[in-house]
């Protein structure tokens, strides 16, 4: 128990070393992949968003530049004398924003105006402006009065005249929109401003000492509302959506995925290889350990039988007792050797199998001949008998007769040594799966639990450390059984529950 002890805290040391020195940084870097994946959609957003910026900083320049070119525009045609509504049809056939307009007089007359420029109430309000604050450059104001809601341009000549203007906001948002671009601006006009919302805006300016209001991001969309007076006016873009990302993102993810499979494999991989290599080694030290004292057991017996001849102590009868027991100890030790030679032999390929068609009955009225053989020099119990269970018809199987024997002989030998005092051992054949047949023993010993039905087959191994204590043995039987059948083509099996007793069987080729 303590040796086990040992190779389960040294699997324990190895896989907890593996987990640290690879598992750990695997993680690691696959943390780093999902930082990715998350920065990619992050960083094309705010790319979008950095696009829609350049876009709306283009269409304010161009906002700006229409209303300057609409203000000289007029400014220079009223001064060389042109008539004022031939001028202003002429620059609004040129894309110029003007909308209704007024000239007003150095003494606040309206000289010429347009509707609903010539309405009495937007008239006096005109006039009011005009005669008040009306400066040389051009200057813009919102103007709400009477049938007109809207921002006025205004600007006073040389002769002492005012012109005022509406900005058409359906041809200024055509100048401001521009070429057809990848993100077109649009520019949204409110129906009016609320005073609190301008003053709650003007104060939001004030808190945080800007000129103007920073871009406002919702999902894909970036807009800007300008700066007073033309703050009904809402400049926004909207990012085109892009197909870039989203393939990195899913290239990104099924490497991801890739990776944590293959890790996920090479861990349950590299685990089971490392368990079974301890439990390999755990065995081996095991079979080194029982073969030694199996091996030590008649060659203690064989050096007293030895001694007791050499010193002639030994009556004649004695004598040919011991000269008995010498060559049933020598029998035992070869073997045992010759067992584990053999298993070796099989391994290394250099057992060569030649098959040939060869009757079922035959097969197994030689195998219990030779058992009968083995064990003649052995106790027998009283009851002892090897019972034959062969279906009618069976066809004969192509197979290596020696070994088909040999690999029978061994399931007889733990049938006899794992069952009790009243032994009742049965050696079948009956047709199997596929056209095959099925050669086996059946006894009434023990059983075997279920998880050992896979185990019980590999080297070294022996079933219920209780039984392999009490009984001798190689752990190498039916190790060698195995590897005699599967290397003609056939396959082993055992059924078998704990108190029920066990079955091993042996699919064969039929000729």
């Amino acid at each position: 128990m303590g040796r086990r002890g040992d190779d389960v805290i040294g699997f324990t040391r190895i896989f907890v070393l593996f987990i640290s020195l690879v598992i750990v940084p695997a993680l690691l870097m696959s943390g780093f992949g999902v930082i990715a994946i998350l920065n990619v959609g992050q960083v094309d957003k705010q790319r979008r968003r950095e696009a829609g910026e350049v876009a709306l900083r283009l269409a304010e320049q161009r906002f700006v530049a229409t209303l300057d070119e609409a203000d000289r525009a007029l400014r220079s045609g009223l001064e060389a004398g042109r008539a004022p509504g031939e001028l202003v049809s002429a620059v609004c056939r040129q894309g110029a924003p003007v909308g209704a307009w007024a000239i007003i007089g150095a003494s606040g007359e309206q000289l010429a105006a347009a509707p609903p420029f010539d309405d009495p109430i937007v008239a006096e309000r005109l006039r009011l402006l005009s005669t008040s604050a009306v400066p040389l450059q051009p200057a813009h104001v919102v103007f709400n009065e009477g049938t007109f809601s809207g921002v006025v341009s205004m600007q006073r000549l040389g002769d002492g005249r005012a012109v005022l203007y509406s900005l058409d906001e359906p041809a200024l948002e055509r100048e401001v929109r521009g070429p057809a671009q990848a993100m077109p601006v649009s520019l949204a006009v409110d129906a009016a401003v609320d005073q609190p919302v301008q003053n709650a805006l003007e104060r939001l300016k004030a808190d945080v000492g800007a000129d103007s209001l920073p871009p406002v991001y919702e999902a894909e969309i970036v807009e800007r509302r300008l700066d007073p007076p033309f703050d009904r006016f809402t400049l926004r873009v909207q990012a085109p959506p892009t197909t870039t990302p989203t393939t990195i993102v899913v290239l990104y993810i099924a490497l991801l995925a890739v990776f944590l499979v293959t890790l996920i494999t090479g861990v349950v991989i590299t685990g089971r290889l490392i368990y079974e290599e301890t439990r390999l080694s755990r065995l081996k030290t095991d079979f080194v350990s029982h073969m030694s004292h199996e091996l030590r057991t008649p060659l203690t017996s064989i050096r007293l039988f030895i001694d007791t001849l050499k010193l002639g102590r030994a009556t004649p009868d004695e004598e040919a007792e011991c000269l008995d027991l010498l060559a049933r100890e020598t029998e035992r030790l070869s073997e045992m050797i010759e067992r584990v030679l053999g298993y070796a032999r099989l391994k290394a390929g250099r057992r060569i199998f030649v098959q040939t068609p060869v009757d079922v009955a035959e097969i197994v009225g030689d195998a219990i001949a030779a058992f009968r053989a083995q064990t003649f020099a052995r106790p027998q119990p009283k009851n002892l008998d090897i019972e034959k269970d062969i279906a009618a018809g069976l066809a004969a199987v192509h197979v290596d007769k020696d070994a088909i024997v040999e690999a029978l002989l061994n399931l007889l030998g733990n049938a006899w040594k794992y069952t009790g005092p009243d032994k009742r051992i049965t050696v079948f054949a009956r047709p199997g799966r596929r056209g095959r047949v099925v050669v086996g023993v059946q006894d009434n010993g023990p059983g075997l639990p279920k998880q050992e039905h896979g185990p019980i087959f590999e080297r070294f191994y022996q079933a219920n450390a209780l039984l392999s204590s009490k009984q001798p043995g190689s752990g190498l039987g039916l190790a060698i059984t195995k590897a005699l059948i599967e290397g003609q083509g056939g396959c082993v099996g055992v059924d078998s529950e704990p108190g029920k007793g066990s079955s091993f069987w042996l699919e064969l080729h039929v000729a």
